[in-house]
């Protein structure tokens, strides 16, 4: 019983060491994952001017599902970041 009850001891130790990490570096972790998720660029960044403006032309919100005018609005987004950096209009 004593073995038994030592190796889920060791056992919830190396968990609690491993898997449960300090406070410093789950805040370090948190401040890396944010970090990296607002340097990426949206789904539209790698098209062209001319790509974005013909995906613009197709939206029409009237008759999208909720999916379609997700990717409309975040091709509207795109167009207002190049509008902004170099007043691209779609």
């Amino acid at each position: 019983m004593i073995i038994v009850t030592t190796g889920i001891y060791t056992l919830y130790k190396f968990k609690k060491s491993v898997l449960m990490p300090n406070k410093f570096l789950q805040a370090c972790l948190c401040l890396l994952l944010s970090l990296g998720l607002s340097a990426c660029d949206g789904p539209f960044a790698k098209y062209t001017d001319q790509e974005l403006r013909q995906e613009f032309n197709k939206c029409d919100f009237e008759r999208l599902n909720a999916a379609g005018a997700q990717r409309c609005h975040n091709i509207i987004k795109e167009c207002e970041k190049r509008k902004e950096a170099r007043g691209f209009r779609c």
